[in-house]
Protein backbone atom coordinates (compact mmCIF):
# COMPACT_ATOMS: atom_id res chain seq x y z
CA UNK A 1 0.00 0.00 0.00
CA UNK A 2 1.39 3.38 -0.88
CA UNK A 3 1.99 6.07 1.73
CA UNK A 4 -0.88 8.28 0.48
CA UNK A 5 -3.51 5.63 1.18
CA UNK A 6 -1.85 4.60 4.42
CA UNK A 7 -2.22 8.15 5.74
CA UNK A 8 -5.84 8.34 4.47
CA UNK A 9 -6.68 5.09 6.24
CA UNK A 10 -5.04 6.27 9.45
CA UNK A 11 -7.00 9.54 9.27
CA UNK A 12 -10.27 7.72 8.56
CA UNK A 13 -9.78 5.42 11.53
CA UNK A 14 -9.35 8.48 13.80
CA UNK A 15 -12.95 9.51 13.06
CA UNK A 16 -15.54 8.79 15.73
CA UNK A 17 -18.91 9.07 13.89
CA UNK A 18 -19.19 6.94 10.76
CA UNK A 19 -22.12 6.13 8.48
CA UNK A 20 -22.21 2.74 6.78
CA UNK A 21 -24.19 2.94 3.55
CA UNK A 22 -25.64 -0.28 2.23
CA UNK A 23 -26.59 -1.92 5.54
CA UNK A 24 -28.61 -4.95 4.50
CA UNK A 25 -31.60 -6.98 5.61
CA UNK A 26 -29.84 -9.98 4.07
CA UNK A 27 -27.62 -10.34 7.14
CA UNK A 28 -24.18 -11.60 6.19
CA UNK A 29 -23.21 -8.65 4.00
CA UNK A 30 -20.03 -6.54 4.15
CA UNK A 31 -21.86 -3.43 5.39
CA UNK A 32 -23.36 -5.34 8.30
CA UNK A 33 -20.02 -6.84 9.32
CA UNK A 34 -18.28 -3.46 9.02
CA UNK A 35 -21.03 -1.78 11.07
CA UNK A 36 -20.64 -4.38 13.83
CA UNK A 37 -16.81 -4.27 13.81
CA UNK A 38 -16.76 -0.47 14.06
CA UNK A 39 -19.45 -0.40 16.76
CA UNK A 40 -17.72 -3.13 18.78
CA UNK A 41 -14.53 -1.07 18.66
CA UNK A 42 -15.96 2.15 20.06
CA UNK A 43 -17.10 4.03 16.97
CA UNK A 44 -20.51 5.71 16.81
CA UNK A 45 -21.94 4.05 13.72
CA UNK A 46 -25.06 4.82 11.68
CA UNK A 47 -26.63 2.24 9.36
CA UNK A 48 -28.05 3.59 6.09
CA UNK A 49 -30.67 1.60 4.20
CA UNK A 50 -33.31 3.46 2.19
CA UNK A 51 -35.77 0.56 2.44
CA UNK A 52 -35.85 -0.07 6.21
CA UNK A 53 -36.36 1.89 9.42
CA UNK A 54 -34.61 -0.89 11.34
CA UNK A 55 -33.05 -4.26 10.65
CA UNK A 56 -33.23 -6.55 13.65
CA UNK A 57 -32.03 -4.33 16.51
CA UNK A 58 -30.18 -1.81 14.29
CA UNK A 59 -31.94 1.48 13.50
CA UNK A 60 -31.51 2.51 9.87
CA UNK A 61 -31.61 5.90 8.20
CA UNK A 62 -32.94 6.33 4.70
CA UNK A 63 -29.92 8.41 3.67
CA UNK A 64 -26.98 10.25 5.25
CA UNK A 65 -28.93 13.51 5.30
CA UNK A 66 -31.47 12.05 7.74
CA UNK A 67 -28.91 11.08 10.41
CA UNK A 68 -29.63 13.50 13.29
CA UNK A 69 -26.09 13.50 14.70
CA UNK A 70 -22.72 14.63 13.35
CA UNK A 71 -21.17 12.27 10.79
CA UNK A 72 -17.49 12.58 9.94
CA UNK A 73 -16.97 9.74 7.49
CA UNK A 74 -18.79 7.09 5.50
CA UNK A 75 -18.06 3.55 4.41
CA UNK A 76 -19.76 2.95 1.08
CA UNK A 77 -20.97 -0.63 0.65
CA UNK A 78 -23.36 0.37 -2.07
CA UNK A 79 -23.59 -1.27 -5.49
CA UNK A 80 -20.99 0.41 -7.71
CA UNK A 81 -23.71 1.97 -9.85
CA UNK A 82 -25.08 3.76 -6.75
CA UNK A 83 -21.72 4.98 -5.43
CA UNK A 84 -21.65 8.26 -7.37
CA UNK A 85 -24.96 9.34 -5.82
CA UNK A 86 -23.76 8.17 -2.39
CA UNK A 87 -20.67 10.38 -2.78
CA UNK A 88 -22.85 13.35 -3.75
CA UNK A 89 -25.11 12.73 -0.74
CA UNK A 90 -22.05 12.59 1.54
CA UNK A 91 -20.77 15.87 0.10
CA UNK A 92 -24.17 17.52 0.63
CA UNK A 93 -24.08 16.36 4.24
CA UNK A 94 -20.56 17.74 4.74
CA UNK A 95 -18.89 14.35 5.08
CA UNK A 96 -15.29 14.85 4.08
CA UNK A 97 -13.98 11.27 4.05
CA UNK A 98 -15.38 8.18 2.34
CA UNK A 99 -14.16 4.61 2.02
CA UNK A 100 -15.34 2.74 -1.07
CA UNK A 101 -15.42 -0.85 0.15
CA UNK A 102 -14.08 -3.60 -2.07
CA UNK A 103 -13.65 -7.20 -1.08
CA UNK A 104 -13.99 -10.53 -2.80
CA UNK A 105 -16.85 -9.34 -5.02
CA UNK A 106 -17.30 -6.34 -7.28
CA UNK A 107 -17.39 -3.87 -4.39
CA UNK A 108 -18.47 -0.26 -4.34
CA UNK A 109 -15.62 1.32 -6.26
CA UNK A 110 -16.71 3.33 -9.29
CA UNK A 111 -14.28 5.45 -11.32
CA UNK A 112 -16.87 8.17 -11.94
CA UNK A 113 -17.68 8.32 -8.21
CA UNK A 114 -13.97 8.53 -7.41
CA UNK A 115 -13.60 11.53 -9.73
CA UNK A 116 -16.79 13.12 -8.33
CA UNK A 117 -15.43 12.78 -4.80
CA UNK A 118 -12.13 14.42 -5.76
CA UNK A 119 -13.97 17.31 -7.46
CA UNK A 120 -16.13 17.78 -4.34
CA UNK A 121 -13.09 17.84 -2.04
CA UNK A 122 -13.77 14.50 -0.38
CA UNK A 123 -10.86 12.32 0.71
CA UNK A 124 -11.36 8.86 -0.77
CA UNK A 125 -10.04 5.44 0.10
CA UNK A 126 -10.86 3.66 -3.17
CA UNK A 127 -10.77 0.05 -2.04
CA UNK A 128 -10.08 -2.47 0.65
CA UNK A 129 -12.03 -2.86 3.85
CA UNK A 130 -11.90 -1.17 7.27
CA UNK A 131 -11.97 -4.66 8.78
CA UNK A 132 -8.40 -5.13 7.50
CA UNK A 133 -7.29 -2.40 9.95
CA UNK A 134 -9.63 -2.48 12.97
CA UNK A 135 -8.61 -5.49 15.05
CA UNK A 136 -8.64 -7.74 11.97
CA UNK A 137 -9.68 -11.38 12.12
CA UNK A 138 -7.46 -13.97 10.41
CA UNK A 139 -9.14 -13.57 7.01
CA UNK A 140 -8.79 -9.78 7.02
CA UNK A 141 -5.19 -10.00 8.27
CA UNK A 142 -4.44 -12.16 5.24
CA UNK A 143 -6.22 -9.72 2.93
CA UNK A 144 -4.23 -6.85 4.46
CA UNK A 145 -1.01 -8.79 3.97
CA UNK A 146 -1.85 -9.47 0.32
CA UNK A 147 -2.65 -5.80 -0.21
CA UNK A 148 0.89 -4.94 0.90
CA UNK A 149 2.57 -7.17 -1.65
CA UNK A 150 4.45 -5.31 -4.38
CA UNK A 151 2.65 -5.03 -7.70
Amino acid sequence: MNAVYKSKIEAFLQLKNIAVLGYSSEGNQPANAIYKKLKDNGYKVFAVNPKAEAIKDVPCYSDVKSIPEPVEGAVLCTPANATDQAVRDCAARGIAQVWMHTGMGPGSYDAKAFETAKKLGIEVIPGGCPMMYVKPDFFHKCMGWLAKLPE
